[in-house]
């Protein structure tokens, strides 16, 4: 075989789409240790009709928690990575740090926000025309929904509330009626011969020999059979938890592996926006009973600059009296403010010898706290939504900015992260792991520098550049 790829999220998909595409000859092999929980597979479960939805969001969980403690609450489709502590701190240990172990990862449940990262968050790594391909392969576009007198009430309005902030629409990877996911990425690369994506199936460790992935140890979790592959190029595009997890228990353990663990800070705040003559609707005859997510009829985005920190995201739901927080005939916001947190080494994960976890892999263990200068920061971003929402319209009951908890963005960044310095990163500009020559890392947990930005496209975009350098490994040049 030509190339294994453990991991069928957007980064993986990418990977295994982009070597296709340079070498059409190719063999790949991609597994996944969740089910195929789509027809066909990795679509974004946001497309199927809001009942029969929760039946593929709890496959989606695996085999992790799936209840929180007080305000941790894992997100649709996932599952916590640890036990929720009743009396811990929000923050400490990143209590809310969820995953998604189904086929397409996080791709099968996101929001689709594609943002480009702003020249204050952008990387060397990251190149124009690796975004420009990322962008493509995940089917982004710059304006997904129509023009609205809500949403040009909107847009007006935050850009009087922020002068001089390129305020504007959030590209996003497909848009209303169809959202897109991994099934977007491979296209019909899961119908072409030489290609096999199977579920169900957990990479439990590389082979290594002469500093070389020889093979890999996969194990089917329906029968539990195990047998070894062999591959002259790997890549590993799991999260940012199961990842270094993989390396860890393959006997891979460069000094930066697991640390600079990063997420972003994530204010968010509610309001009811002011419209001269709102909308309205009738009483419905039934209760509504979908979610909030299908009424979204815009979101919006303020890009980090060096006057303003943060990448705000605002979503636009056209909700009359259908919605789930208020009786109302105007349209309802979300206001979420990311911020880029300290990044430290001591911020990280670890895994154990002796414990497993419960799919039989060394156990994690999440060491991460917020510094003084987080809290200040974060204490920023909630002075600053409070404004914006205040400019726009009515606060809703319960809808104050705060703090959520650590882990909540699902934007977990730095256990795998690139650099030029093998004593503090765990790849190089490629990708490729630091002393294996044929071994490439991608996901979240590569980007290791201060970003507020959405991560998907930047990872995509990586794992562009990556698939290139495994190309050049195949073809032995």
């Amino acid at each position: 075989m030509d190339l294994l790829v453990v991991g069928s999220g957007p980064v993986g998909a990418t990977v295994a789409r982009r070597v296709r595409d340079l070498v059409p000859g190719a063999s790949v092999l991609v597994v996944d240790a969740g089910p195929a929980v789509t027809g066909p597979p990795g679509r974004n479960v946001h497309n199927l009709p809001a009942a029969d939805r929760a039946e593929p969001r709890h496959r989606s969980a695996g085999r992790y928690p799936a209840v929180g403690a007080g305000a941790v609450t894992p997100r649709f489709g996932t599952g916590l990575l640890r036990p929720a502590d009743p009396e811990g701190d929000e923050q400490d240990g990143m209590p809310a740090a969820a995953l998604s172990t189904c086929v397409g990862g996080m791709g099968g449940h996101w929001t689709c926000a594609t943002p480009r990262p702003g020249p204050a968050e952008r990387s060397p790594f990251v190149g124009s025309d690796d975004l420009a391909v990322a962008e493509r392969l995940l089917g982004v576009r710059a304006r997904p929904y129509a023009d609205t007198a809500a949403g040009t009430r909107l847009l007006a309005g935050l850009r009087d509330a922020l002068p001089g902030q390129d305020v504007g629409w959030m590209p996003m990877a497909g848009g209303p009626g169809e959202w897109g996911g991994v099934d977007t990425v491979l296209g019909d690369l899961d119908r072409q011969p030489g290609f096999l994506l199977r579920p169900e199936t957990l990479c439990r460790r590389l082979l290594l020999d002469d500093g070389r992935v020889v093979g890999a140890e996969l194990e089917c979790l329906r029968g539990g059979r195990r047998w070894v592959v062999r591959s002259r190029a790997v890549a590993v595009a799991a999260d940012a938890f199961r990842g270094p997890q993989l390396l860890w228990a393959s006997g891979l353990r460069p000094p930066a592996l697991g640390r600079y663990l990063n997420d972003h800070l994530a204010v968010m705040a509610w309001a009811l926006l002011d419209l001269d003559d709102p909308p309205r609707h009738p009483e419905p005859a039934e209760p509504f009973d979908g979610e909030w997510r299908d009424l979204v009829t815009g979101v919006l985005r303020v890009p980090w600059t060096s006057g303003h920190p943060f990448h705000g995201q605002v979503m636009l739901a056209d909700l009359g009296p259908l919605g789930p927080r208020v009786a109302d005939p105007r349209p309802l916001l979300s206001l979420t403010w990311y911020a880029a947190k300290e990044i430290r080494a001591r911020d990280r994960v670890t895994f154990s010898a002796e414990r497993l976890d419960a799919y039989g892999m060394p156990a994690p263990r999440v060491e991460y706290g917020l510094t003084r200068a987080d809290r200040d920061t974060a204490a920023r971003a909630a002075e600053l939504v409070s404004t914006v929402a205040a400019s726009l319209g009515e606060a809703t009951p319960g809808g104050e900015p705060r703090l959520l908890p650590a882990g909540s963005s699902l934007h977990y960044q730095g256990t795998v992260r690139m650099g030029d310095d093998p004593r503090t990163s765990v790849c190089d500009r490629d990708g490729r792991v630091w002393g294996v020559d044929n071994l490439v890392v991608g996901g979240n947990g590569v980007i290791g520098w201060p970003t507020a930005a959405n991560p998907t496209l930047t990872s995509a975009a990586l794992a562009v550049r990556s698939a290139a350098a495994v190309a050049r490994m195949i073809q032995g040049v």
